[in-house]
């Protein structure tokens, strides 16, 4: 009987197999180690080469000390005036907030919360001054994205930006983003940071969106939240007006005129609404008003001007259609 031999080859793949994974496992640490001497000498290339290799491994990627590193070289490449090395990453800031956010998470006994805090923070300062130089520069896209690694890196430390909460709904604004205007406008309102201003920026993106059922909720809501502002009721006055309720208008008008009895612009557009319902009579009667309180108040001044105009141009064409009697007279002689 011909006895089996054991095969050497089947022998030693499994050994080599376990070699390679007990020496890979020894490398993995080994690359967060190079990754921070590489930081600590000014070679970001090769730091950024070994950090994002720790951070895809099953051994390194649940370690605090992957992200936390990570973080540090990603805002070194942002920060850097090597144009060599920060063209390695598009978005080094926002990688280095979110490496260091991953890095509180993970972090099981917060020993660098404190220091990883105080970088998020600094992180936070440059996204919104970065922010609010992209909006001057009109690339409202950029600025948006910005304002969010602020706005996250604040929340990451339990803070709230409402500054760059705003900031980030007239950019969303500039750029056409509707539903992002609107959804941090909405939350500057429910933080009461420029509450006013923002209900009427959302009831105008409703508005543009042609959503009149939402414009008018807002309107009630913002009416609700801030009922002594004036602004509210003039939104309201603004929307009946444009949506042809004048009806509404005109209820809303005599409540902010008995408010504010000394408001000549009040009085101006009741003048203007009754004018347009054919109510003359009241319509300078308002005006006249408008005009007691401010002299030099051009708009009635040119309405009224308009008015009595028209008037007298209507009982013109009124006279030159009477019948002359002296002229009648004259013809019957001739014949």
């Amino acid at each position: 009987m011909r006895l089996l031999k054991r095969s050497k080859t089947r022998t030693l793949i499994p050994f080599f197999s376990l070699l390679l994974s007990v020496l890979s496992s020894f490398a993995q640490p080994n690359k967060l180690v190079n990754a921070q001497n590489f930081l600590q000498s000014g070679e970001l290339d090769k730091a950024k080469s070994e950090i994002d290799l720790a951070a895809l491994h099953e051994r390194t990627e649940a370690n605090e000390k992957t992200w936390r590193y990570r973080g540090d070289i990603h805002f070194a490449l942002y920060t850097s005036q090597n144009e060599q090395y920060k063209s390695l990453e598009k978005e080094p800031l926002k990688i280095a907030s979110k490496s260091y956010q991953q890095a509180l998470e993970i972090d099981p006994d917060g020993r660098y919360q404190k220091e990883i805090h105080e970088k998020l923070m600094i992180i936070g300062n440059y996204g919104l001054n970065e922010g609010v130089a992209d909006y001057n520069k009109g690339d409202y896209k950029r600025a948006l994205a910005n304002f969010v690694i602020s706005i996250n890196a604040a929340q990451a430390v339990g803070k709230i930006d409402t500054l760059a909460i705003y900031n980030a709904g007239l950019a969303a604004e500039k750029s056409g983003d509707q539903i992002n205007a609107i959804y941090y406008y909405k939350r500057c309102v429910d933080l009461g940071y420029q509450g006013p201003a923002c209900c009427l920026f959302i009831i105008d993106q409703y508005r543009q969106e042609g959503n009149e059922s939402a414009a008018i909720n807002q309107i009630n809501d913002c009416q609700e939240r801030f009922p002594k502002d004036p602004q509210m009721k003039i939104a309201a006055l603004n929307y009946y007006l444009k949506s042809g309720n004048n009806e509404k208008a005109k209820v809303l008008l005599n409540e902010s005129i008995q408010n504010d009895l000394e408001n000549a612009v009040l009085h101006f557009t009741l003048g203007a609404l009754l004018q347009n319902e054919g109510d003359l009579n009241g319509a300078i009667a308002s005006y006249n008003k408008s005009l007691a309180i401010d002299p030099n108040y051009f708009d009635p001044i040119y309405n009224l001007g308009a008015l009595y105009y028209n008037l007298g141009a209507d009982i013109n064409n009124e006279a030159s259609g009477l019948v002359n009697p002296i002229k009648i007279e004259e013809e019957e002689k001739k014949q």
